[in-house]
């Protein structure tokens, strides 16, 4: 399972799996990468975030989740199994197999809009990666039961998103110096509330202003509830 990866890796390719199949994406097992491997994983990133490409890409310290998302793209079923999940805020967000992100409102979803935001946070994914679980709270949901939520929630959260990035990006002018025009061109879509802000889009973000992209989230995410709440 590591050789097959670091072959991907090393020869910067999206190798074929059979005559009508290839990955999906890159995956990375990062737990085993030496320093030299994670620069040059670090410059495939970049390459697939650049240029006009947006390829999808998974990086996981478990070989286990690696593992899972191989098999179930080479069956064709990825998009019904889980890859990975977190929390940021008030908003899930979920990895399939296929590398898809979907990003859910919970306030606008009706089995998670009761929750609060630390059991929002306190789900587990099991092994085969067919759902999240509350033990907690007594509830289960696959990714069908997990996308289940109006249209209207995504779009409006895509707005909220982009106002906040908005805001942000006033107070950090130096991020428009940095990137490129492509990029700028798709954080200007996120900006506009046509796209999400994805994993490798807010990295270059978060590094053209020296953050780490979880303190970036953090921040987008704290400018949203102040616009949520209404404070100035």
């Amino acid at each position: 399972m590591d050789d097959l990866i670091a072959d991907l890796v090393e020869q910067n390719l999206l190798t074929r799996t059979g005559p009508d199949k290839a990955y999906k994406g890159i995956l990375i097992h990062s737990s085993k990468a030496t320093s030299r491997k994670k620069d040059r994983l670090f410059s495939l990133l970049s390459c697939s975030a650049g240029r006009g490409r947006n390829t999808p890409w998974l990086a996981s310290n478990s070989i286990r989740v690696i593992r899972r998302v191989l098999e179930a793209q080479r069956h064709g079923h990825g998009d019904a199994v889980i890859a990975t999940a977190f929390v940021e805020g008030r908003v899930l967000i979920v990895q399939d197999a296929n590398l898809a992100m979907h990003v859910i409102a919970a306030d606008d979803h009706p089995n998670l809009k009761d929750l609060s935001t630390e059991q929002l946070a306190s789900f587990t994914i099991d092994s085969a990666g067919s759902g999240l679980h509350w033990r907690a709270l007594d509830l289960d949901l696959d990714l069908d039961g997990i996308r289940a939520h109006p249209t209207e929630a995504l779009a409006a959260y895509r707005r909220q998103r982009g106002a906040a990035l908005q805001q942000w990006l006033q107070h950090h002018p130096e991020a428009r110096t940095q990137l490129s025009k492509e990029l700028m061109q798709a954080i200007d879509q996120v900006v506009e509330g046509k796209a999400d802000l994805r994993s490798e889009l807010a990295g270059e973000l978060a590094e053209a202003c020296r953050l780490q992209p979880s303190d970036l989230l953090d921040q987008l995410a704290e400018l949203q509830q102040q616009r949520h709440d209404g404070s100035p």
